[in-house]
């Protein structure tokens, strides 16, 4: 997701930032496709609030930015501007990060990753649920022996329950879009998202009210 992308050089550090809500629903989408997400988004709100609500307090992070890097260092570019004027933004990134020469979109195949939502997310999250701890994801990720808490033997049955359970998972229909939110959520998370970020379109100087439903 473009919501927060950052360079890796120390001396640059470039930050792309999406609408509070739709980072949320982006953040649970992407936990859905990539089978972690165990509840829907409104029972995740609810039951695990930080997963989702501190991804959107941009203000916060911004100036923690503001006190680690110069502020010429720190390039913000709304998402939705990136959107709607994309290769005027690319001609300010370019130029701000030093190149002689934009980058020309005609000349540029660009890619999507499709996006999806089970068309029956109770059985979709409750595999996952299942699944969760035996996938073993992260075990190659560092260097040196494993933990005392850590078990590299799975039975035979642990390995059978979990192949039927990607199998099953992967053959649940899927639908192309996330359900619309309910807009009394909706009006809840803008302001609480209006509060903690208040302020945010002078710290960055850009026009935030023109994209989002506050500034």
């Amino acid at each position: 997701a473009l919501n927060s992308t950052s360079a890796t050089s120390p001396e640059i550090r470039l930050s792309v930032r999406l609408d509070c809500t739709q980072t949320n629903v982006l953040l649970l989408s992407y936990l859905v496709m990539s089978g972690r997400a165990t509840k829907t988004f409104e029972q995740t709100l609810v039951h695990d609030s930080s997963t989702l609500h501190l991804r959107s307090f941009y203000k916060p992070q911004l100036e923690r930015y503001f006190r680690l890097f110069l502020r010429d260092q720190v390039k913000v570019v709304l998402f939705e501007r990136f959107v709607e004027e994309t290769q005027t933004v690319i001609d300010e990134v370019c130029s701000y990060l030093g190149f002689s020469d934009s980058i020309d979109l005609k000349e540029v195949e660009t890619h999507a990753n499709a996006s999806w939502y089970p068309r029956w997310p109770k059985t979709y999250f409750a595999i996952n649920y299942l699944l969760k701890g035996k996938m073993d994801r992260y075990r190659h990720h560092w260097p040196g022996d494993p933990s005392e808490y850590h078990t590299s033997d799975i039975s035979f049955k642990e390995r059978l329950l979990r192949s039927l359970l990607i199998r099953l998972r992967r053959r649940l229909p899927k639908q192309d879009s996330y359900p619309s939110m309910d807009d009394s959520l909706q009006e809840r998370l803008t302001r609480l998202y209006a509060r903690k970020n208040r302020g945010i379109g002078n710290l960055v100087e850009a026009n935030v009210g023109k994209y989002w439903p506050f500034d």
